[in-house]
């Protein structure tokens, strides 16, 4: 059961972030100041700092908990309704279609800003938590494609996974980049590719 300080100290850093993404779609995350979140989220500046370091890590935060909800939700949701790789394959890419295809300007500036304080972090080399768990269910799954035969036994399964993970960060990476990258079909000729390097 959860205690009633854990629920509270919950509520406060919700109003943290509602203040911060209605103050977002307002204005570039720049001209909003901590002091400003604060009346927005009716808190004190300390409060704030014992939640957060800075405004960008709340938006950091936003997306990587809209990433665990997309792996409590897509990924497990292709493991457990689908047997072979490629049904896997397209339940997820069919899902990221779906779910981007409501994405607008706003979602894509608060990528941007949680991607550049992510490097701002841990550099080019860092790959984040919702990279390797990606990892972890393509690598699983491919494990289970070559044992079946469905995939090629080519590669090690890890490389390939890395392969299939990356290509689809990527494609977010260039929309982040640039509003006007056709990451919709991107992520269907991804399908394809990925598809045809596996089972090569």
């Amino acid at each position: 059961m959860t205690s009633r300080r854990a629920r509270r100290q919950q509520e406060v850093r919700q109003r943290i972030v509602q203040a911060t993404l209605a103050l977002f779609a307002e204005r570039e995350l720049d001209d909003i100041s901590i002091q400003q979140l604060c009346e927005r989220a009716d808190i004190a500046r300390r409060t704030f700092y014992a939640y957060f370091p800075c405004k960008e890590a709340v938006l950091c935060a936003v997306v990587a908990e809209q990433a665990q909800l997309t792996l409590r939700r897509e990924y497990s949701e292709a493991e457990q309704q689908y047997p072979r790789f490629r049904q896997r394959l397209q339940h997820v890419v069919d899902s990221a279609i779906a779910r981007r295809e409501g994405y607008g300007e706003f979602e894509r500036r608060t990528y941007k800003v949680a991607t550049a304080y992510e490097f701002s972090l841990h550099g080019p080399d860092s790959r984040s938590n919702a990279f390797r768990e990606y990892k972890r269910y393509f690598q699983r799954w491919i494990s289970a494609g070559q044992q079946s035969g469905e995939l090629t036994r080519h590669y090690s399964s890890e490389l390939l996974a890395v392969a299939c993970t990356g290509v689809l960060f990527n494609i977010n990476q260039h929309w982040v980049n640039n509003a006007d990258y056709p990451h919709l079909q991107r992520y269907r000729q991804a399908e394809a590719f990925l598809y045809d390097l596996l089972t090569d």
